[in-house]
């Protein structure tokens, strides 16, 4: 698939989505499978198969955007572009993040380069905004009822503010 130059916070990365390379999919199977030990949700629940088949998927479909930097991976971004994100508006297109993996202990940082890459993706596909982290946000009242016991951060950035310089 085709590469391209995309820069971010002041410096250049080159940007595949999808690969040939097979081993490149693994490791990022890899990288995310190992990632999911010592999650108490994640680890028991984590299917070995649908993580695999998740990855190859995204791969395919050109949805796994591959960070190089002077020719080092140093992260994977997964997305997706939903053309009717909510029910309670009429066709409101969203960039979702499916995954952020940083692919390099030697490169700092990358979780800002991929919240860029995801505002500009949302600019770039005349979207309304961006959905990124999970479905329960930090103020929520699952945490007062007894048995809801992990609470992950929801993020959106509305076309508005994707459209703001960096």
């Amino acid at each position: 698939m085709e590469n391209r130059e995309y820069k971010a916070l002041g410096t250049r990365f080159v940007v595949s989505y999808g690969s040939q390379d097979t081993e490149l999919v693994y490791s990022v199977y890899e990288r995310l499978w190992e990632l999911r030990k010592g999650h108490k949700v994640i680890e028991p629940l984590a299917d070995k198969d649908r993580v695999f088949k998740m990855v190859t998927e995204l791969n395919r479909y050109g949805q796994l955007a591959y960070f190089y930097y002077k020719d080092t991976l140093v992260g994977v971004v997964a997305f997706n572009i939903n053309p009717d994100f909510v029910w309670w508006g009429y066709m409101v297109k969203a960039v979702e993040e499916v995954f952020v993996l940083s692919m390099s202990d030697d490169y700092a940082g990358f979780g800002r380069v991929a919240a860029q890459f995801l505002k500009d993706l949302c600019k770039e596909n005349q979207c309304d905004l961006v959905f990124a982290g999970a479905f329960l946000g930090s103020n929520n009242s699952y945490k007062k009822v007894k048995g809801y016991s992990e609470e992950y951060p929801t993020y959106v950035c509305l076309r508005k503010d994707c459209d703001a310089v960096e």
